[in-house]
């Protein structure tokens, strides 16, 4: 009866540890990845500056983001914050990212499929700010597209 408790109670803390882990990170936003950020990530704010210089092909800005991080497991890295950051197919040259910080701090990133994946955050409050580069679509081209894998 005992081994069977203790069985039991193994099995239940696997499952938890499998459902808190991040799921893959694919390109879009995948159902998985979707419940995973809905229940690590809380109080989003998000602030964003552009700037349009007449005839450039791109424009600059910055974006400052704070959100509340749950105590959700944790890699090598610390908590990872993943955003979105999709290209334009055949532009890609003309994206960039720079002065990342984390908490008023030069923050460890890098860029997985569509997404920017922040490393090193905290449990509880976290502040992004980082700058950026961006081509600008012709007229009439959607600013963002999304398509819906499941129906399309």
């Amino acid at each position: 009866m005992i081994l069977r408790l203790l069985l039991f109670a193994l099995f239940l803390l696997m499952t938890t540890t499998i459902f808190s882990q991040q799921p893959p990170i694919e390109p879009g936003v995948s159902h998985e990845l979707a419940i995973w950020r809905a229940k690590q990530y809380s109080d989003v704010r998000y602030g964003l500056n552009l700037t349009l210089e007449k005839m450039s092909p791109v424009l600059k800005g910055e974006i400052n983001i704070g959100l509340s991080v749950a105590s959700a497991s944790a890699d090598a890295f610390g908590q990872q914050i993943i955003l979105d950051w999709r290209k334009i197919k055949g532009k890609e040259d003309a994206y960039s990212i720079k002065d990342v910080e984390l908490n008023g701090k030069p923050a460890e990133f890098e860029e997985i499929n569509e997404h920017l994946v922040i490393k090193n955050a905290k449990q509880g409050e976290n502040v992004i700010k980082l700058k950026f580069t961006s081509p600008i679509s012709t007229s009439g081209s959607a600013i963002t597209r999304y398509i819906d894998k499941e129906d399309s």
